[in-house]
Parts: structure tokens; sequence; C-alpha cells
């Protein structure tokens, strides 16, 4: 029996292929299906101040007005919608690569406590949905106290 020089990092190899493999059966789509079907779609949002309001910008490039909705249910904003699949003709031609996002999406945040929804203005304009909410800035603001701390009045008990 020949004597062998054991090696710790031998398996490895094997174990890496192995893990490509099977990353590679989740993550390749199927012939009916392209990758930006199987991702979800989560418009792209910057919340920003303009002076005491709060600004929510969200890029929704393709969607049409009548295809949004915006609500608030108990100081939650939710932003939900759907981008219609493009038809296309055999004229001009089919597509190599498809990233383009096409089906319905939904975000949603939080709102400072005591927000008035009558007073939020929602605009579309060029693919960005602009949100302003009156007064939310100044609201959101971290308020903070500092506590003195005042020395102990009870006094220790001792063993006797």
């Amino acid at each position: 029996m020949a004597i062998q020089r054991w090696d710790p990092f031998a398996g490895l190899s094997t174990l890496e292929r192995d893990l490509d493999r099977m990353w590679s059966r989740v993550l390749v789509p199927t012939p009916r299906e392209s990758r930006a079907e199987m991702t979800v779609f989560a418009p792209t949002t910057d919340v920003l101040t303009r002076g005491d309001d709060m600004v929510v910008r969200v890029e929704l490039p393709g969607v049409a007005e009548k295809d949004i909705d915006v609500s608030i249910t108990d100081d939650i904003l939710t932003i939900t919608g759907k981008r219609e699949h493009e038809t296309e003709t055999k004229e001009k031609g089919g597509y190599l690569v498809r990233e383009s996002f096409h089906g319905s999406f939904e975000r949603s945040m939080s709102l400072p406590a005591g927000v008035d929804p009558a007073t939020i203005v929602a605009t579309h304009h060029d693919g960005v949905l602009e949100i302003v909410v009156p007064k939310a800035a100044a609201m959101h603001e971290r308020r903070t106290r500092h506590i003195e701390l005042t020395p102990d009045e009870r006094k220790e008990l001792k063993g006797t």
C-alpha cells in the first residue's frame, strides 16, 4: 500500500464545481421566461427634503399615469402600478437580450406620524412620479432630550 500525501484543499475544487452547477440551474431562465421576468421590479426611489416638505421621487419610465396608484394607510405611503408589456411585430425584429421589466410593482414607506393625507400632492411627468408631503421633513427630525442623572436616594442595606 502506497502512502499518499494528504491535501486539505483537494475537495474544494469539487465542491466549487458542484455549487456552480447548482446555482446555474437556479438562475438560468427557461426558454419561456427571460431573466427580467424572474426578478422583482422595485422602482428607484429618492426621498429628499425641500424646506420643511418631504419629497418622494420615483422613477417610472414607461409607466402610464393611469397605471399608477398612490395611497396612504396608517402613515404608510404605498405606490403601486404596472408597466404593460410592449407589443412587438415581426417587422421590427426579435430581441437578442431583453432586460426591461413589465408587470406589477409596489413600494411602501413609513411617513412621520401626524401627516395630513389631504395635503399630499402627487404629479407624474417624464417618467418621474413626485410626491410632496408638506411639513413632513420637520416632523421627521429627531428630537433628543438628555436626562440628567440624579444621585440614588436609596441607601444600601448592610448585612449585620
